[in-house]
């Protein structure tokens, strides 16, 4: 089950804490201040004002991921997109035709103000796909199709 995700910025008097929330529930949150934890437990915030937002076309999974809703195109994807081939989100759109403009746009916007995550994410993938191609590779097939006699 895919749920949008919402980001919850918490003013008090002493500090400002920005942390993200699936489906408006608290997960694990690693707050400085004792009494913004316990608040947060109870659903009530003394003293501080709690801004909520979520981010239009964009749903995770339960893993975490950021899909845009109603595809299966992960975030990730449309960004390996941008920063590799260096497009713009026209030229995303015209490769990526099932996603609409804005879309990918939120799809962008999500990338940078998630960056770190994100981030995060592609270098695990790609990690992943060496560790594979490294384990998986068969010498003797690679010789033969380069035409090369197997020793």
């Amino acid at each position: 089950m895919l749920r949008k995700r919402q980001r919850l910025i918490v003013r008090c008097e002493t500090s400002e804490t920005e942390f993200t929330t699936v489906a408006g529930i608290a997960g694990k949150v690693n707050l400085q201040h004792r009494c913004l934890e316990d608040s947060l437990a109870k659903n009530e915030l003394e003293g501080c004002s709690v801004a909520t937002t979520a981010w239009p076309f964009i749903e995770l999974d339960e893993a975490g991921v950021a899909f845009v809703q109603g595809t299966s195109t992960k975030v990730t994807e449309i960004v390996s997109c941008h920063l590799g081939y260096r497009w713009d989100a026209d030229q995303i759109h015209r490769q990526l035709a099932g996603l609409s403009l804005a879309q990918i746009h939120a799809a962008l916007g999500y990338y940078y103000e998630h960056q770190v995550v994100c981030d995060l994410q592609l270098q695990a993938a790609e990690t992943q796909s060496e560790y594979l191609r490294s384990r998986f590779e068969n010498s003797a097939v690679l010789e033969k199709l380069r035409g090369k006699p197997v020793t």
